[in-house]
Formats: C-alpha cells, structure tokens, sequence
C-alpha cells in the first residue's frame, strides 16, 4: 500500500505537470524523498520475506 503522504505528493506533481495551481508548495525534493522510503520500505520487506523462507529452502 501506497502510504498518504506519498499519494499526496504524486497528486501535487500531476497537477504541477498540467500547469494547474497545486493547493500546497510544491517540492520535487520531497517527493523524490518520500519515493526513497517507500522505495526503502518496499526492499525491507522483500528481504525480510527471503529470511522467512530461508529455513524451507535449507530443508530441501
């Protein structure tokens, strides 16, 4: 799941993209921020579900 914030700067970069006034300030810096973690958050748990299965690929 996408977390809110993220949502949220994605839906401020579409309307900056379409030349629309975005309701908040608009920094590229923040998205790209929040892209890492999500991105960070994404990888974290893709590790951790690897160590999960790790003991039923040993046992094979």
């Amino acid at each position: 799941m996408i977390p809110l914030d993220a949502l949220a700067h994605r839906e401020r970069a579409l309307q900056a993209s379409r030349g629309e006034p975005t309701a908040y300030p608009f920094s590229l810096v923040e998205v790209l921020d929040s892209s890492e973690q999500a991105l960070r958050r994404v990888a974290a748990v893709g590790w951790l579900r690897a160590l999960e299965r790790l003991p039923h690929l040993v046992d094979k």
